[in-house]
């Protein structure tokens, strides 16, 4: 403690530049919804957490949630005041991220470009867009890896220190302990292509893969007490379960290894973009091809040897599954919010050509300046999907203002005694043109019907919470007595019919 207040108040000034250029990339790219409450799809569901919530979470191996959440911003989702906690950890983390990597405090491109890779990416674009009640959790659970990995680097025992901030990474988001692999994978080929020998990148590795060890364990020891102690069980072999690799044939797991190899490095080339595939994949390719051509130089040169050459290219080759192990460990579960340690790879990119003794510095300008589009072209991505959700919620309570209204306005209804089943979501398409159609493979993003109802309850909870209608809603399954077909054959609100009694029950069907 006593070294990190003697760092701040040598490098106050730094620090605070990184805290401005962090915020300045926030604001740009996700100000819009830190400034506007469009809260749709699981924030909509999530917009209070309460207990429920809370056990689901903890049924998800998510155990340290409750206790950020009280400790922190609290039980209501105010996108701002998440906002700011988010940047203020990713601020801190980009900090970190200098220093692990040794840059020098005068490098102002990586004192910019390091903020905006973990700022303006799909991961995050998602989170604020469409996931906000988990982003400041999930950038905690980043920042906590990035703390591990710093201890690991920076101290003789910082692999033992490290096992906390690793474990509580674990017990907020399981998937960002690819965040701490991937980083300790870039550091050591970085150590190596900087002629450092291999017993000491070794047994660094090693100390590395102990970190990680004592925090699972420690994470796992508290999971299995939890069930014990707090009567609250843990899901199983199902949605973001803990145990679904252990239910995995041989078979399965080699499978999924593949998968994720391929998936991985498509992703990475082909992500979300407004650009136009071809230029999206043509920067990606030649950023990639870029690096590859310094780093193979390298390994190919007579000045590493060949022991160092192999763990090279074995570090290389295992670095894309080190970054979506959590898809290999879920038997193939993978989307955006899984996926920030991806966004590194620009990351490592720059670091090669930093650490090229050659400096080949037109390779390195031209990557900059590709980097730098790819980070302006996700800003302008975020901003727009920002705007068709709020788009897409003004358009949502219009509708469902007319829905409210056609239900107690229909003959026989007595409010909140009338059981009242909803049935389907209506086609609310928002057309701006094709442009946006990459901007959709955004999880969440693909949506324009504020309420994702693929869940019981969320028109309950809709109706209650944001528009207190004394509406008596019950499940679908209730109706196992009601003849399936005849809802079926319903048309769509607002044709005639498509509202009845069918028994007692009032049925409206929205799509």
């Amino acid at each position: 403690m006593k070294e990190a207040l003697n760092y701040i108040k040598k490098e106050k000034n730094y620090i605070i530049t990184i805290f401005i250029i962090t915020f300045i990339w926030g604001i740009i790219t996700h100000g819009f919804m830190f400034a506007n409450s469009a809260l749709s799809h699981d924030s909509l569901m999530e917009s209070i957490i309460n207990d429920g919530l809370i056990d689901w979470k903890i049924s998800l191996g998510r155990i340290l949630y409750p206790t950020y959440i009280y400790l922190t911003r609290g039980i209501l989702v105010v996108p701002w005041l998440i906002g700011i906690i988010s940047l203020i950890y990713i601020a801190i983390s980009s900090i970190l991220i200098l220093k692990i990597f040794d840059i020098d405090k005068d490098n102002h491109i990586m004192k910019i470009i390091t903020p905006g890779i973990l700022v303006a990416n799909v991961t995050m674009i998602s989170l604020c867009g469409v996931f906000i009640e988990d982003m400041d959790v999930d950038m905690f659970a980043m920042m906590s890896s990035v703390i591990a990995v710093f201890l690991w680097r920076k101290h003789k025992k910082g692999y033992l220190y490290g096992t906390i901030p690793l474990f509580i990474s674990l017990g907020l988001y399981q998937s960002y302990l690819s965040m701490a692999i991937s980083l300790i994978m870039i550091v050591s080929i970085i150590d190596l292509l900087k002629k450092e020998d291999f017993k000491t990148v070794f047994n660094n590795g090693l100390r590395a893969i102990l970190m990680i060890i004592l925090a699972g364990l420690i994470y796992i020891i508290i999971l299995k007490l939890i069930p014990i102690i707090f009567k609250k069980s843990v899901t199983s072999g199902t949605y973001n379960s803990l145990d679904t690799i252990f239910k995995m044939s041989l078979i399965e797991i080699i499978r999924e290894t593949i998968l994720c190899y391929l998936y991985t490095i498509k992703t990475i080339i082909y992500p979300a973009s407004l650009y136009p595939d071809i230029i999206t994949i043509l920067i990606n390719i030649v950023l990639i091809v870029g690096a590859g051509y310094i780093i193979l130089s390298k390994v190919f040169s007579k000045n590493i040897k060949v022991k160092e050459k192999i763990l090279i290219l074995l570090l290389i080759f295992l670095l894309p599954f080190s970054m979506n192990i959590s898809r290999i460990l879920t038997n193939g579960m993978s989307h955006d919010l899984m996926h920030y340690s991806l966004w590194l790879t620009n990351l490592f990119i720059i670091l090669i050509y930093i650490f090229d003794n050659k400096k080949h510095n037109k390779l390195k300008m031209i990557s900059i300046t590709l980097i730098t589009i790819i980070l302006l072209g996700n800003v302008r991505m975020a901003n727009t999907l920002y705007m068709m959700k709020e788009i897409a919620e003004e358009k949502t309570q219009s509708y469902m203002n007319r829905v409210i209204y056609s239900i107690e306005s229909f003959e026989d209804y007595i409010p909140n005694k009338t059981k009242v089943v909803i049935e389907g979501s209506p086609n609310m398409n928002i057309e701006f043109n094709n442009a946006t159609d990459n901007l959709r493979r955004i999880t969440g993003a693909g949506e324009d019907f504020s309420l994702y109802v693929g869940e019981y309850g969320r028109y309950d909870y809709y109706l209650k919470m944001f528009q207190y209608a004394n509406i008596n809603i019950i499940e679908n399954p209730y109706l196992d007595k009601i003849e399936q077909w005849e809802i079926n054959n319903m048309p769509v609100y607002p044709n005639k019919g498509s509202i009845k009694y069918i028994d007692d029950i009032l049925v409206v069907k929205l799509g």
